[in-house]
């Protein structure tokens, strides 16, 4: 099952597995994104939509989380945000 995050600050709680994203402009961001813990970015989890395009990664300076995809053209934006 999924979770909805309203606010940011729900990771405090601790992190579901999955959960989903409605509401966006772009379609392709409205999905279920499931963690992947073994990529971490920011000291915490990531999360990717099930076709691995697009994920969601913690940004610590920043203290949010932020959606991206995983390629532009041929870069590789995983890389770009380590």
């Amino acid at each position: 099952s999924s979770q909805k995050w309203l606010y940011s600050q729900d990771c405090k709680r601790g992190f579901p597995v999955s959960f989903e994203l409605q509401g966006f402009w772009n379609k392709s961001f409205n999905a279920v994104f499931h963690q992947r813990p073994q990529i971490q970015l920011g000291g915490q989890p990531t999360y990717w939509d099930a076709d691995e395009e697009h994920f969601l990664f913690y940004q610590a300076d920043d203290q949010r989380w932020a959606i991206c995809p995983r390629w532009d053209a041929e870069e590789d934006l995983l890389e770009v945000v380590r």
